[in-house]
Protein backbone atom coordinates (compact mmCIF):
# COMPACT_ATOMS: atom_id res chain seq x y z
CA UNK A 1 0.00 0.00 0.00
CA UNK A 2 1.57 3.57 -1.33
CA UNK A 3 0.55 5.39 2.05
CA UNK A 4 3.67 7.81 1.26
CA UNK A 5 3.24 10.73 -1.32
CA UNK A 6 6.32 11.03 -4.00
CA UNK A 7 8.85 13.93 -2.66
CA UNK A 8 8.71 16.71 -5.78
CA UNK A 9 10.13 19.45 -3.79
CA UNK A 10 11.53 21.13 -0.36
CA UNK A 11 12.47 19.18 2.46
CA UNK A 12 11.36 15.75 3.55
CA UNK A 13 11.59 14.11 7.04
CA UNK A 14 11.32 10.58 8.44
CA UNK A 15 11.29 9.55 12.18
CA UNK A 16 10.74 5.96 13.10
CA UNK A 17 10.80 3.59 15.77
CA UNK A 18 10.61 0.16 16.28
CA UNK A 19 10.87 -2.55 19.04
CA UNK A 20 10.82 -6.65 17.97
CA UNK A 21 8.47 -8.47 20.00
CA UNK A 22 8.97 -12.38 21.40
CA UNK A 23 5.93 -13.41 19.42
CA UNK A 24 3.72 -13.37 16.99
CA UNK A 25 0.87 -12.57 19.27
CA UNK A 26 2.43 -9.98 21.23
CA UNK A 27 3.17 -8.47 18.38
CA UNK A 28 0.05 -7.91 16.88
CA UNK A 29 -0.97 -6.88 20.41
CA UNK A 30 1.28 -4.22 20.62
CA UNK A 31 -0.15 -3.58 17.21
CA UNK A 32 -3.36 -3.25 18.43
CA UNK A 33 -2.50 -0.55 21.09
CA UNK A 34 -0.68 1.54 19.04
CA UNK A 35 -3.06 1.87 16.07
CA UNK A 36 -5.22 2.98 19.18
CA UNK A 37 -2.93 5.26 20.14
CA UNK A 38 -2.59 6.41 16.49
CA UNK A 39 -6.05 7.48 16.15
CA UNK A 40 -6.59 8.93 19.36
CA UNK A 41 -5.21 12.31 18.25
CA UNK A 42 -6.68 14.23 21.39
CA UNK A 43 -4.34 12.37 23.34
CA UNK A 44 -0.97 12.62 21.79
CA UNK A 45 0.51 14.73 23.66
CA UNK A 46 0.28 12.66 26.82
CA UNK A 47 1.78 9.86 24.35
CA UNK A 48 4.34 12.12 23.48
CA UNK A 49 4.83 13.74 26.75
CA UNK A 50 5.99 16.83 28.50
CA UNK A 51 6.72 20.19 25.96
CA UNK A 52 5.36 18.27 23.14
CA UNK A 53 2.64 20.19 20.80
CA UNK A 54 -0.95 20.07 21.98
CA UNK A 55 -3.46 17.98 19.06
CA UNK A 56 -6.85 18.27 18.80
CA UNK A 57 -9.56 16.86 16.19
CA UNK A 58 -12.25 19.73 15.05
CA UNK A 59 -14.73 18.51 12.44
CA UNK A 60 -15.65 20.63 9.33
CA UNK A 61 -17.93 22.98 11.12
CA UNK A 62 -15.21 23.73 13.72
CA UNK A 63 -16.40 21.61 16.75
CA UNK A 64 -14.30 20.17 19.06
CA UNK A 65 -14.44 16.10 19.02
CA UNK A 66 -13.67 14.15 21.89
CA UNK A 67 -13.65 10.53 19.98
CA UNK A 68 -10.91 8.79 17.40
CA UNK A 69 -9.99 11.10 14.38
CA UNK A 70 -11.70 10.12 11.44
CA UNK A 71 -11.01 10.72 7.52
CA UNK A 72 -12.43 14.41 6.91
CA UNK A 73 -11.79 15.87 10.55
CA UNK A 74 -9.08 18.47 11.27
CA UNK A 75 -6.31 19.12 13.40
CA UNK A 76 -5.41 21.96 15.42
CA UNK A 77 -2.21 22.12 16.77
CA UNK A 78 -0.54 24.21 19.38
CA UNK A 79 3.20 24.18 19.46
CA UNK A 80 5.06 25.23 23.19
CA UNK A 81 7.12 28.53 22.94
CA UNK A 82 6.24 29.41 19.10
CA UNK A 83 3.55 31.99 18.22
CA UNK A 84 0.71 30.52 16.50
CA UNK A 85 -0.85 30.87 12.84
CA UNK A 86 -2.68 34.05 13.25
CA UNK A 87 -5.09 32.68 9.94
CA UNK A 88 -5.75 29.83 12.65
CA UNK A 89 -6.35 32.12 15.93
CA UNK A 90 -3.19 31.35 17.20
CA UNK A 91 -2.80 27.72 15.92
CA UNK A 92 -1.81 25.58 12.70
CA UNK A 93 -4.28 23.40 11.45
CA UNK A 94 -4.22 20.71 9.11
CA UNK A 95 -7.09 18.17 7.34
CA UNK A 96 -7.31 14.56 7.34
CA UNK A 97 -6.93 13.82 3.34
CA UNK A 98 -6.38 9.88 4.17
CA UNK A 99 -6.47 6.74 6.76
CA UNK A 100 -5.66 3.59 5.37
CA UNK A 101 -5.70 0.09 7.18
CA UNK A 102 -4.46 -3.10 5.42
CA UNK A 103 -3.81 -6.49 6.80
CA UNK A 104 -2.41 -9.50 4.88
CA UNK A 105 -0.36 -12.58 6.10
CA UNK A 106 2.19 -11.09 8.65
CA UNK A 107 1.51 -7.98 8.13
CA UNK A 108 -0.29 -4.84 9.31
CA UNK A 109 -0.72 -0.85 8.87
CA UNK A 110 -2.68 1.64 10.11
CA UNK A 111 -2.16 5.28 8.37
CA UNK A 112 -3.07 8.89 8.09
CA UNK A 113 -2.26 11.71 6.27
CA UNK A 114 -2.65 15.13 6.62
CA UNK A 115 -1.75 18.68 5.01
CA UNK A 116 -1.92 22.14 6.13
CA UNK A 117 -5.33 23.66 5.71
CA UNK A 118 -7.52 26.72 6.34
CA UNK A 119 -9.06 26.44 10.02
CA UNK A 120 -12.29 25.19 10.36
CA UNK A 121 -13.43 27.67 13.42
CA UNK A 122 -13.52 30.65 11.12
CA UNK A 123 -14.88 31.86 7.46
CA UNK A 124 -11.10 32.67 6.32
CA UNK A 125 -9.99 30.46 3.29
CA UNK A 126 -6.26 31.37 3.90
CA UNK A 127 -3.93 27.96 4.98
CA UNK A 128 -3.01 28.37 8.72
CA UNK A 129 -0.08 26.47 9.04
CA UNK A 130 3.38 27.36 8.52
CA UNK A 131 4.10 24.62 5.26
CA UNK A 132 2.37 25.39 2.19
CA UNK A 133 -0.67 22.87 1.54
CA UNK A 134 1.38 21.10 -0.99
CA UNK A 135 3.38 19.59 2.62
CA UNK A 136 2.10 16.48 3.90
CA UNK A 137 2.38 14.40 7.11
CA UNK A 138 1.88 11.12 7.34
CA UNK A 139 1.73 8.83 10.64
CA UNK A 140 1.62 5.45 10.50
CA UNK A 141 1.85 2.07 12.54
CA UNK A 142 3.00 -1.34 11.14
CA UNK A 143 3.39 -4.83 12.48
CA UNK A 144 5.32 -7.19 10.18
CA UNK A 145 5.71 -10.22 11.31
CA UNK A 146 7.25 -9.48 15.10
CA UNK A 147 8.38 -6.32 14.33
CA UNK A 148 6.00 -2.73 14.92
CA UNK A 149 7.22 0.13 13.91
CA UNK A 150 5.87 3.66 14.07
CA UNK A 151 6.97 6.60 11.75
CA UNK A 152 6.23 10.23 10.88
CA UNK A 153 6.75 10.67 6.93
CA UNK A 154 7.35 14.47 6.21
CA UNK A 155 7.21 15.08 2.61
CA UNK A 156 7.26 18.48 -0.03
CA UNK A 157 7.81 20.28 3.17
CA UNK A 158 7.94 24.25 2.39
CA UNK A 159 7.11 27.36 3.88
CA UNK A 160 3.79 28.72 3.42
CA UNK A 161 4.48 32.35 2.69
CA UNK A 162 1.19 33.07 0.95
CA UNK A 163 -0.51 35.18 3.40
CA UNK A 164 -2.45 38.49 3.68
CA UNK A 165 0.02 39.92 6.42
CA UNK A 166 3.23 40.29 6.09
CA UNK A 167 4.37 39.34 9.61
CA UNK A 168 2.14 36.51 9.32
CA UNK A 169 4.51 35.45 6.00
CA UNK A 170 7.95 36.22 8.42
CA UNK A 171 6.54 33.81 11.09
CA UNK A 172 5.60 30.87 8.43
CA UNK A 173 8.64 31.32 7.30
CA UNK A 174 11.21 30.99 10.05
CA UNK A 175 8.92 28.29 11.91
CA UNK A 176 8.96 26.13 8.80
CA UNK A 177 12.87 26.67 8.13
CA UNK A 178 13.12 25.70 11.30
CA UNK A 179 11.21 22.57 10.79
CA UNK A 180 13.21 21.51 7.49
CA UNK A 181 16.23 21.85 9.32
CA UNK A 182 15.21 19.12 12.11
CA UNK A 183 14.27 21.60 15.32
CA UNK A 184 10.73 19.60 14.99
CA UNK A 185 12.47 15.86 15.14
CA UNK A 186 12.13 15.80 18.92
CA UNK A 187 8.15 16.17 18.70
CA UNK A 188 8.04 13.17 16.30
CA UNK A 189 10.64 11.38 18.07
CA UNK A 190 8.53 11.39 21.71
CA UNK A 191 5.96 10.95 19.36
CA UNK A 192 6.92 7.78 17.71
CA UNK A 193 8.16 6.23 20.49
CA UNK A 194 4.95 7.25 22.85
CA UNK A 195 2.70 5.60 20.10
CA UNK A 196 4.11 2.39 20.45
CA UNK A 197 5.35 2.50 24.23
CA UNK A 198 2.35 4.00 26.06
CA UNK A 199 -0.91 2.42 27.42
CA UNK A 200 -3.45 4.85 27.87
Amino acid sequence: MKIVPKQHKGAKSVTRYSIKLPSISSAKSLFQNARMNLLNVNAWHVIAGPGSAIFEVFSTNGQKINGTVKKGNYLRITIPIIPGSPAGRGADWVRVEKINEEEKQNYQITAMSVRPAPAPITDETEVAHFFSPDSTSTFSIERNNKIVIASVNGRNETPNTKTKSFWAGIRNLLVALGAMIGLNKSQWKKLAKGLIKKRL
